[in-house]
């Protein structure tokens, strides 16, 4: 997960990471939030709930295979 404003962690950085940990087999569901910064899940609000369900869910899956 990552967050569309992040000045910290650039999103084109978390993109290639995401792409190239895929192309060596790993498990990765990249998530783009729109109008979050670094650290946006450290406030609540709906993005920090739809992240919760993105985790939530990914880990359910993981479990699964």
């Amino acid at each position: 997960m990552q967050g569309a404003l992040d000045d910290n962690v650039l999103p084109e950085a978390q993109e290639k990471f995401a792409a190239t940990y895929r192309a060596a087999g790993g498990a990765c569901d990249y998530r783009l939030f729109e109008n979050s910064v670094h650290e946006w899940v450290a406030e609540p609000g709906p993005q920090t709930d739809k992240a919760r369900e993105v985790v939530k869910q990914f880990i359910a899956r993981q479990l699964k295979a």
